[in-house]
């Protein structure tokens, strides 16, 4: 009974992860886009968030154990749950710090990936 309770739980936080991306690649919602709707201008073609020279990269938290990673052109994210972490892709340019921004906000390891493009 317990293990159908961590499949169904496991399974309700994929399918909300599997959303939340939908949601942010059709509506491009990011911290930059709703700060230009707020203040009646536009931001730059191509400019992302500010990313520290040092990292690279930038994480932030968007809700609920949900982040997103982004090194200023890509952009991924990593559910964070009881069960461990749920990374979503790993875009070129961030693979390398992807593992670090997880652990950056969170010890548990990375149990699930999915992976967005056409396998072949």
């Amino acid at each position: 009974m317990q293990r159908k309770n961590k499949y169904t739980t496991w399974k309700l936080e994929l399918i909300g992860l599997i959303v939340w991306t939908a949601f942010f690649t059709v509506s491009g919602v990011t911290d930059v886009s709703i700060h230009a709707q707020e203040s009646n201008c536009r931001p730059e073609v191509g400019a992302g968030p500010p990313v520290p020279r040092e990292k690279d990269y930038v994480v932030q938290e968007i809700r609920s154990g949900l982040y997103w990673v982004s090194d200023g052109t890509y952009n991924t994210m990593f559910l964070v749950t009881n069960s461990g972490v749920v990374a979503v892709d790993a875009p070129p340019t961030l693979g390398p710090n992807y593992l670090k921004a997880i652990a950056e906000v969170n010890p548990q390891p990375v149990k699930y990936l999915t992976y967005s493009g056409l396998l072949e």
